[in-house]
C-alpha cells in the first residue's frame, strides 16, 4: 500500500527535563517540550570546532545555533550586539592608547556555568598561539602584541586582552583602528568564546576524543546544543536540542525561548544520497521536515515540479548566495604543481559553467571571494561587483595548452583528493580528471571518507608538510570582509602553525605552500590601509594575482538551498552569511502531530509517494 504524503507524520513530543545537552540522555515524560524538526542535509558535519570548520559549508550553516559571538549580522546585513551588551571606545591619543571595553550579557553555557570574559580571552589566545593553526588569527592582528606573539617576540600573556570583571572584557589595540570592522570580525563563528577546561583538555584534533567530535564536550553558548552525533551509524544522524540555559543564568529551564516558536530538537539526517534525501523529504514533508542541500541538490526546480500539486511547498523553496566557494587547493610544493603557469593552465582548462550544471543550485565561480562578501562597508557594494571576473566561467583549452608550452611541461602525475560524502563531488572529480588528462596529465582520483579526508587538512607533525596534490574543499569566508578570504594566502597572515619545539617562529605559508613576495606586500598594504576603499582596492589587486598564480582554484559558488512545507513551518530564513536561522521559526499546531515510523534510508530509493490531495 502506498504511503500517502497527506498522512500526518512524525512530530515526537519530547518529555523530561535535561540538565544540559551533555547530561544524562534518560528522559522522563513530564511535559511537551516542543516540536521535533527533521532536517535532511547534503553532507555530514565532521566536528564542531568553529576555528577549524571553514572548509565545510554544511557545518558553517549551523554554527550560529550552537555558538554565539560578541556580535552578529542580521538578515538585512546590519551589525547587531549578541553576547555584547554594551561597547565603549576609550582613546588617549597623547599616550597612543586605544581600547575597547565590551560588557557581556549574563548568559550560561549548556552545562549551566556562566559565560565569562575569560572564555572570550581563551578562545582568542588559542587562535594566536604560535603552534596553533587557524586562518582566523589574522582577524585579531589589530590587538596589541598579537603579531608579536605569533612571531615569538612576545608571550601570549602580553596580548592586549584583560578581563576587568566576570562580564567585562578590555581590548587594547596597537593603535587607532577601524572599530566597526573589528566588530564585524567579532561576528565570525571563528571568534566565538570557548571553554578552556574542556577545549584545552581534549585538544588533539587527530584523536576520536577531540572535544569538537563529541556531544559531551561540545558545550554550547547559543540557543541549541549538540545532544548527540553519530556519523558512523547507518542512519548518519546528528541532533541539536534546545539549550535550556541560553540566556538563563538562574537555571530557568524555559529560558527565553518560546517552545511554540523555536523547535525543541533539530534531527539532522545526512545518511541519504541526493535522490534518497529528496524522496525521504517528500515522504515526510507534511510534518514540517526541511531539506537543506547546500549546493548539491539534484535540482531545486525538479523538487518543486515534483511537488507541483502542493503550492504551499513551492513557497517554501529558497535559494540564497553564501560565503562558500567549492574549490581546489593546490599543493605548490609538489612536483609539476610547483610551476605557477601549470596551475593556471589547470584552472583555465575547466568549464565552471559545466561544473555548476553538474551540481546545480550553484553558480560558476568568477573569483575566490563570493557575492555576499562586502567590498567596503558592511552591506555595501559586493566585492565581486568591484573586482569583476578574476577567473572565467568558461574553459579556454587553447590558453591552457599555451601556458603549458610556456612552462615547458607536457605531462605529470596528479592525485585529486575529494570527500565522497559531498553530493556531486565524484562527478566533478571525474570531469576534472578527463579535462586534465586531455592536457597530457595522469590523474588519480583519491576518494576519502570523512575521517581520512579530514586528516588531509592536518600537516605532518614532524615535517609540517601536507599529504595531497589537489584537495577539493569548501572554502568558506570567515567574515563579511574580503580580507579574511584573501589574507591567509599571504605568508605573514597564513595562520599556519610554527615549529615552536625547535624555536622556529618564522612565518610559514598556507597549506597550499604558496609564497609570493608581491602577494604578501599587497595584503600588508590592505591590512595597513587607512580607509575601507583603500583596503578594497588592494584586495582587488590581491585576488587578481592569486587567481593568476592559482594556489587555489575556485570552481563554483555554493548556494544555500532549502525547501519545506510553508503551510506547517514559517519564518525560516538565512542570514546574510547564508546560515539558516531557526530561532524565529513558527510551526502550526505542532501538538497535533503524532509519531509514526520514520522512512529508513535503505527504503528511500524505492518508496512510493503521492502528492497531497
Amino acid at each position: 500500500m502506498k504511503r500517502i504524503l497527506a498522512l500526518l507524520l512524525a512530530m515526537m513530543m519530547i518529555a523530561g527535563m535535561m540538565v544540559s545537552c551533555t547530561g544524562s540522555e534518560e528522559e522522563e515524560e513530564e511535559e511537551v517540550k516542543g516540536a521535533q524538526i527533521t532536517v535532511y542535509l547534503g553532507s555530514e558535519i565532521r566536528n564542531w570546532d568553529p576555528a577549524q570548520m571553514y572548509t565545510q559549508a554544511s557545518a558553517a550553516k549551523f554554527f550560529s545555533l550552537v555558538y554565539e559571538g560578541l556580535t552578529r549580522i542580521n538578515a538585512e546585513g546590519q551589525l547587531e550586539y549578541a553576547l555584547a551588551k554594551d561597547i565603549k571606545i576609550i582613546e588617549n591619543e597623547e599616550d597612543n592608547e586605544y581600547m575597547m571595553q565590551i560588557e557581556l550579557v549574563e548568559t550560561a553555557w549548556s552545562d549551566g556555568r556562566q559565560l565569562s570574559a575569560d572564555d572570550v580571552i581563551y578562545a582568542w589566545k588559542r587562535l594566536l598561539e604560535p603552534d596553533y593553526k587557524s586562518t582566523a588569527c589574522a582577524m585579531l592582528y589589530d590587538i596589541k602584541n598579537a603579531r608579536a606573539v605569533r612571531a615569538g617576540d612576545a608571550t601570549i600573556d602580553d596580548l592586549g586582552l584583560e578581563a576587568l570583571d566576570t562580564t567585562l572584557l578590555q581590548i587594547t589595540f596597537e593603535g587607532k583602528i577601524d572599530y566597526d570592522l573589528f566588530l564585524e570580525y567579532c561576528a565570525s563563528p571563528a571568534l566565538v568564546p570557548l571553554r578552556e577546561d574542556v577545549v584545552g583538555r581534549y585538544s588533539d584534533i587527530t584523536s576520536a576524543d577531540y572535544w569538537a567530535k563529541k556531544s559531551a564536550t561540545t558545550l554550547a553558548s547559543g540557543p541549541f546544543c549538540v545532544k548527540n552525533m553519530d556519523p558512523d551509524s547507518a542512519g548518519k544522524t546528528l541532533t541539536l536540542q534546545r539549550n535550556d540555559y541560553y540566556r538563563a543564568l538562574d537555571g530557568n529551564k524555559e529560558g527565553k525561548i518560546d517552545k511554540y516558536v523555536t523547535p525543541y530538537r533539530l534531527n539532522m539526517n545526512f545518511g541519504y544520497d541526493a535522490e534518497g534525501r529528496t524522496t525521504a523529504f517528500n515522504y515526510d514533508y507534511t510534518s514540517g521536515a526541511i531539506e537543506i542541500t547546500g549546493g548539491t541538490l539534484n535540482t531545486i526546480d525538479d523538487q518543486i515540479l515534483y511537488l507541483a500539486d502542493v503550492p504551499e511547498t513551492t513557497e517554501g523553496a529558497h535559494v540564497q548566495d553564501t560565503f562558500s566557494a567549492y574549490s581546489l587547493y593546490i599543493n605548490c610544493n609538489n612536483g609539476v604543481l610547483s610551476e605557477a603557469k601549470v596551475r593556471q593552465a589547470l584552472s583555465v582548462a575547466l568549464d565552471r559553467n559545466k561544473i555548476a550544471g553538474m551540481l546545480n543550485a550553484t553558480e560558476a565561480a568568477t573569483g575566490l571571494v563570493t557575492k555576499p562578501v562586502s567590498a567596503t562597508t558592511l552591506g555595501g557594494q559586493s566585492f565581486r561587483d568591484l573586482a569583476g571576473n578574476t577567473v572565467s566561467p568558461s574553459a579556454d583549452e587553447a590558453k591552457a595548452k599555451s601556458l603549458l608550452s610556456e612552462a615547458g611541461v607536457k605531462s605529470g602525475k596528479i592525485t585529486y583528493t575529494y570527500y565522497k560524502g559531498r553530493d556531486g563531488a565524484a562527478a566533478v572529480a571525474e570531469y576534472v580528471k578527463s579535462v586534465w588528462e586531455g592536457l597530457g596529465f595522469s590523474v588519480e582520483l583519491d576518494e576519502k571518507g570523512i575521517n581520512q579526508y579530514s586528516n588531509k587538512l592536518i600537516a605532518d607533525a614532524d615535517t609540517g608538510e601536507y599529504d595531497f596534490d589537489v584537495l577539493a574543499l569548501d572554502y568558506h569566508s570567515l567574515s563579511t570582509n574580503a580580507f579574511s578570504v584573501l589574507a591567509p594566502f599571504a605568508v605573514p597572515f597564513s595562520g599556519s602553525a610554527k615549529d615552536t619545539k625547535n624555536n622556529d617562529f618564522s612565518d610559514k605559508p598556507s597549506m597550499s605552500g604558496y609564497e609570493s613576495d608581491a602577494y604578501n606586500a599587497l595584503i600588508e598594504e590592505a591590512y595597513a590601509a587607512e580607509t575601507r576603499d583603500a583596503m578594497a582596492a588592494k584586495l582587488v589587486e590581491a585576488e587578481k594575482l592569486l587567481m593568476t598564480d592559482c594556489p587555489i582554484i575556485p570552481l563554483v559558488f555554493d548556494k544555500d538551498t532549502y525547501i519545506y512545507n510553508s503551510e506547517v513551518l514559517s519564518k525560516i530564513e538565512p542570514n546574510v552569511q547564508g546560515i539558516s536561522v531557526f530561532t524565529k521559526m513558527k510551526m502550526k499546531d505542532f501538538e497535533l502531530y503524532e509519531p509514526i515510523e520514520t522512512l529508513a534510508p535503505e527504503d528511500a530509493a524505492t518508496a512510493e509517494v503521492e502528492p497531497a490531495a
